[in-house]
């Protein structure tokens, strides 16, 4: 048996499992959560920040609302536990306590830019590990951040069905593939167009959108496969209504993009933010980013990462330094603006 039948097994047992445990509050069953970022490697090295994104589904912890739900939270590196204690405070009315218990964090202790699912695949004793951590194989199920050929291998590596669509349906979640899936659906879908692959093609698209409704200002313009927040950008309808000037205009727009301050030295956002819970005095997902000072010429830059802090305990995060040489003289630096104290 190949590894598709496989999987085409072990993927129908996914149904009746969810019939069976999420009619009922208070049913038993496992949640392996393995939040691979598993994309081309080339996009994993162009954002070194990827590692951090292993962070991004520790909302399900929420199920361990459920005082006989298990959950195991796999990760390239141990996630601290300030940021643990954190969201087992929003389970209302259980302990922290024992929602921990019933808890299983994994560390691959890995810290290279690979997708995390590659990373356990290559290392049976940690597969052993998490197969441990379940008590009933046949009350669990594997949840990711994306479903690819990786996540399929490592839920047959586990025995337990991907809760997540079969990789095998991958290129219909392209943008041009999305947009037809809706189309023979019958669905709504917005006014635009699909499998354009050159300049020419962009241009015709966007005069036949502006003809269909000729008070048409601005187009959003999305590559077909993106990751992240990036792949898309609005374009501005020209007032004169000639090719040349679409083209005029498309070509000042990468202009824009790609050689003008601060796009040529912003790769992310252009200040640090974060999400402030009042009620406890903490700070949540700070982010250092990447911003040049033009006056003198230093570049502040650090990845983004999660910071946890409260009066009692500030846990410290060590940030990268940097000290390449700017144009003209000046450095690259880190940002370390000081915070009002909660």
């Amino acid at each position: 048996m190949n590894e598709v039948e496989a999987f085409e097994r072990l993927k129908a047992r996914l149904g009746p499992l969810w019939a069976e445990l999420f009619p009922h509050d208070d049913a038993p069953y496992t949640c392996v959560v393995v939040p691979s970022v598993s994309i081309e490697a080339v996009e994993l090295e162009r954002h070194g920040e990827a590692l951090f994104y292993e962070e991004t589904l520790l909302f399900f912890l929420i199920r361990l609302r459920n005082p006989r739900a298990r959950v195991v939270y796999v990760t390239s590196e141990p996630i601290p536990g300030p940021i643990l204690d954190y969201y087992l405070h929003f389970l209302a009315g259980i302990p922290a306590s024992h929602a921990r218990a019933r808890l299983t964090t994994v560390a691959a202790y890995d810290r290279t830019t690979r997708p995390l699912a590659e990373k356990i695949l290559e290392r049976p004793r940690l597969i052993q590990k998490i197969r441990d951590a379940i008590p009933d194989p046949a009350r669990a199920y594997l949840t990711v951040f994306r479903s690819t050929p990786l996540e399929r291998r490592l839920a047959l590596a586990l025995d337990i069905p991907l809760n997540a669509a079969d990789p095998g349906m991958d290129d219909i979640a392209t943008k041009s593939n999305s947009r037809r899936v809706f189309r023979e659906a019958g669905l709504a879908l917005p006014a635009g167009a699909e499998d354009l692959r050159t300049q020419d093609d962009l241009l015709e698209a966007l005069r036949a959108l502006r003809g269909r409704n000729p008070g048409l200002r601005r187009a959003v313009l999305k590559l077909n496969r993106s990751y992240w927040d990036e792949g898309h950008a609005i374009y501005e309808f020209p007032k004169n209504r000639s090719k040349a000037a679409g083209r005029e205009a498309l070509r000042r727009h990468y202009q824009g993009l790609f050689t003008t301050f601060p796009h040529t030295h912003l790769t992310y956002y252009p200040v640090e933010w974060y999400m402030i819970d009042e009620e406890r005095g903490w700070v949540s997902c700070l982010f250092y980013l990447r911003m040049i000072n033009r006056r003198w010429r230093s570049l502040h830059r650090a990845f983004p990462y999660h910071k946890f802090q409260s009066r009692e305990h500030r846990p410290r995060v060590a940030v990268p330094i940097f000290n390449q040489q700017m144009p003209g003289g000046g450095r690259q630096r880190n940002s370390r603006r000081s915070k009002p104290s909660l």
